[in-house]
């Protein structure tokens, strides 16, 4: 182990909090966790920046480990430290990113990894969205989530790419998973504000297929007018 790892882990389960461990595996099913809040997981990985000024390499090699450990707390941080890097996480080769996709293990930790480090990446390739159609074929269901997540991020920011994002869509419109359909009407909401009439027109073909719930929210974004075509 590196010893910036062994100083992570160390501040992490000083962050530990077994009160709202509890809590969070209500919200955060599947989760490995400590039970560490988010805000102080930002500030740790934002003061381990300053004190110790990794290159991009060096701070791919630490996330392969804080993903190895399987804690939700340590996965957030590495991805709160990458996120840090900015726009140069463009530079992050895809498959040095698989052994962190691997390791994905609920809902927060497949979102936050796309927020901060992944959507860049893919919009900054639109050819990875390619790397996610496969994802979507994955049995591990964090697997598929990510795929959506992803989806969703290309349009945050001031970006704008509805039909990558739709082609991960349609590959999962029939989910059942709960977690991954919540994936599926979050990425379709979000792409409901750049392109409305595209996504009605994905919400119409693929009415009788896309779980109710995922609909309700997919259409949340659009006009009274759409969501009378869908039936909402």
């Amino acid at each position: 182990m590196s010893n910036e790892y062994e100083f992570l882990h160390a501040q992490i389960q000083t962050l530990a909090d077994p009160e709202t461990a509890q809590k969070l595996l209500r919200v955060v099913p599947g989760a490995k966790t400590l039970g560490a809040k988010v805000p102080s997981l930002r500030e740790l990985a934002k003061t381990f920046r300053a004190a110790h000024p990794l290159t991009l390499p060096q701070a791919c090699d630490l996330m392969d480990e804080l993903c190895a450990s399987g804690w939700r707390e340590e996965m957030l941080v590495g991805t709160f430290i990458l996120g840090g890097f900015g726009k140069k996480v463009t530079q992050i080769p895809w498959a040095r990113v698989q052994p962190w996709i691997g390791a994905l293990n609920n809902w927060e930790t497949c979102d936050q990894l796309a927020s901060n480090v992944t959507g860049a990446m893919v919009a900054a390739n639109l050819g990875l969205v390619d790397e996610l159609l496969k994802l979507t074929a994955s049995e591990n269901p964090w697997q598929r989530r990510f795929a959506l997540s992803n989806g969703a991020e290309l349009h945050h920011k001031g970006r704008s790419y509805p039909a990558e994002t739709l082609r991960i869509c349609e590959r999962l419109v029939g989910e059942r998973d709960p977690n991954v359909r919540k994936a599926l009407g979050w990425a379709l909401k979000e792409t409901s504000q750049n392109a409305p009439e595209l996504v009605l027109a994905f919400l119409l073909e693929h009415r009788k297929t896309i779980h109710a719930s995922a609909l309700r929210e997919a259409a949340e974004k659009l006009s009274a007018e759409q969501r009378a075509q869908l039936g909402l």
